[in-house]
């Protein structure tokens, strides 16, 4: 019995002995810790660490934005000069009609048009601005600040030339989605004319300026640059979107066989001056009947 009550009394100790170091380690935990956020505290840490989430949050964000689009419609909404449908209003009825469709996704141009576009639809937008090069030629998303006004329209992608071209800020594509992640640490869609462009790029790429640059040779026919899509889709790492003469379902369809991540469609669904021209030239132009 002695020898049980020894036993006891023992294991009793060897308890509050556990139980002890638990506290005493707890306490020295606290201190440690407490030391360390003292330490980061005056070497900026806390700063740092906000960074470093702000950055894991919008990786988050963007990575989930790309899962809605992946395999999706994006539909293209846009319009210019004396087209009838040139306003805010008009822009945000045809991606609302988009989006009833079953559409994944809207690009649209200037922040106005965002703005009602964003009002309409809980779609992702992607956004751009629209100016020229020295040559005339057209200029997506010219500088920063365009981009800025472009997040701050709530645009979830800017659309950016990214191109070797050099702009008139004296900076080349590449530079530039560079200079736009890392002040903004918005998700960035490059707009590019070739293999090469897309490649230096480091971000989700669309076809958009195929045959519209000196470094892309001008499509003779009105089919979609199908190769560069296939070059890009083995070669890069990051999404590739499918723009640029897609004029039936059967192309957008082929696109995603090839390897899109998404199709972008404008002209075809969203320009009907365009379209009702196209019509019009093709039955003008038939071969005289007997």
């Amino acid at each position: 019995m002695g020898g049980l009550r020894r036993s006891a009394s023992r294991n009793s100790r060897a308890v509050r002995l556990t139980r002890w170091e638990a506290a005493s380690h707890a306490e020295c935990q606290c201190a440690v810790d407490a030391g360390l956020q003292s330490r980061h505290a005056r070497s900026g840490y806390p700063e740092q660490s906000a960074r470093i989430r702000r950055e894991a949050d919008l990786a988050t964000a963007a990575n989930e934005i790309w899962d809605r689009l992946r395999g999706g419609l994006i539909v293209s909404c846009q319009a210019e000069g004396d087209d009838p449908f040139n306003s805010p209003h008009s822009m945000a009825l045809f991606a609302r009609a988009a989006e009833m469709g079953g559409a994944s996704g809207i690009r649209g141009r200037e922040t106005d048009n965002i703005r009602a576009i964003r009002e309409a639809v809980s779609l992702p937008i992607i956004g751009l601005t629209k100016s020229q090069f020295s040559d005339g030629t057209v200029l997506i998303t010219a500088d920063i600040t365009d981009a800025e006004t472009l997040v701050a329209a709530a645009a979830d992608i800017v659309a950016v030339d990214a191109t070797s071209r050099t702009r008139p800020n004296g900076m080349t594509g590449p530079d530039f989605v560079a200079a736009v992640k890392s002040r903004l640490g918005a998700s960035i869609l490059a707009d590019v004319s070739c293999l090469e462009e897309g490649l230096a790029a480091l971000e989700a790429v669309a076809t958009t300026l195929a045959g519209y640059t000196a470094a892309a040779a001008a499509s003779p026919t009105e089919e979609p640059d199908w190769e560069l899509l296939a070059n890009l889709v083995r070669a890069a790492r990051a999404p590739i979107i499918m723009e640029g003469r897609i004029w039936s379902p059967i192309q957008a369809a082929c696109a995603l066989e090839l390897g899109a991540h998404a199709v972008v469609v404008g002209t075809a669904i969203t320009r009907p001056r365009v379209v009702t021209r196209t019509f019009v030239e093709r039955m003008r132009s038939r071969p005289p009947q007997p």
